[in-house]
């Protein structure tokens, strides 16, 4: 499995849950399994922005309930032989 955070700039937005504002920050992400790919988007805070490059799921992604491996947030990691790219300014 790969990630890839696409050079796509980066789409500021508000999010309210539970009644409380708050600013984030979307990026448009690659996922490919076997060849096929998939585009995803992850939030972020702004300021915490992910550079453009390869990535994989961090281990705090994952959880396990009652015998199910689940995914509750995307956390990503930069992969040790990637050297990520500037990111684009926000728009």
């Amino acid at each position: 499995m790969k990630i890839q955070v696409l050079n796509r700039a980066p789409e500021a937005f508000e999010s309210t849950w539970e009644g409380v504002t708050r600013q984030r920050v979307k990026q448009w992400c690659l996922l490919e399994i076997d060849g096929l790919p998939t585009a995803f988007q992850i939030t972020v805070d702004p300021g915490k922005e992910h550079a453009v490059g390869e990535y994989e799921l961090a281990p705090e992604s994952y959880s396990v309930s009652n015998g199910r491996l689940t995914m509750s947030r995307v956390v990503l990691r930069a992969l040790p032989s990637s050297k990520p790219a500037p990111v684009k300014a926000a728009g």
